[in-house]
């Protein structure tokens, strides 16, 4: 919401992600990140300008934390839909993770 120069207000977004929660706004932003692929450059670059200052001094430590976190996430729905040929690369990722923040 914006407010123009003659005082009248503005809708100039909506940002909705599926089960986002109350909590800290970082972990919507790293969720949606962790979709994205080099491909999506553009529109990870418009999500974040968009979203605007992201100034914080955890912030990189605090998104890598919740990056695992969806990525487990992502582990346990494919487990609890039965499709064990997804879980291993994403083992994989969740290993790597945990070994960077370790």
């Amino acid at each position: 919401m914006l407010v123009t120069p003659d005082g009248t207000p503005q809708l100039c977004g909506i940002v909705d992600f599926e089960n986002a929660t109350a909590g800290d706004p970082l972990m919507d932003i790293a969720k949606a990140l962790y979709y994205f692929t080099p491909k999506d450059a553009a529109r990870r670059a418009g999500l974040l300008a968009g979203y605007g200052a992201l100034d914080r001094p955890d912030r990189e430590a605090t998104m890598a934390l919740y990056r695992l976190a969806a990525t487990l996430e992502l582990w346990c729905w494919f487990a609890q839909i039965g499709k064990m040929d997804a879980l291993s690369p994403i083992t994989r990722e969740l290993e790597s993770a945990a070994n960077t923040l370790a």
